[in-house]
């Protein structure tokens, strides 16, 4: 990853950690944008959605994941709480 990819990874995360979710979701998506395979930008992208309470949008941030990294682990459990979260619970198990 570039200089500026990483500075924009820390900043996003700073916003993250300081729950300015707006910032952190521009940041993350710029990132993205430049590097669309970037599983921690993603994953970090997903957390946002989560702590935003917007499951849906983080279910398909968490499957993009596994859709690069089949055996993710952090996108495998995170999707198992937000289908339970979502009542899917056959989904959940799976």
């Amino acid at each position: 990853m570039n200089q500026e990819l990483e500075n924009l990874m820390t900043r996003a995360y700073s916003a993250l950690l300081s729950r300015d979710f707006v910032l952190a979701k521009r940041l993350y998506k710029t990132i993205l944008k430049a590097d669309k395979n970037n599983i921690q930008a993603l994953l970090h992208l997903g957390s946002v959605y989560v702590k935003e309470n917007n499951d849906r949008e983080a279910l398909d941030v968490y499957k993009s994941v596994l859709e690069i990294d089949r055996e993710n682990f952090t996108a495998l459990n995170e999707l198992g709480g937000i289908y339970r979260r979502l009542e899917m619970y056959d989904e959940s198990i799976d």
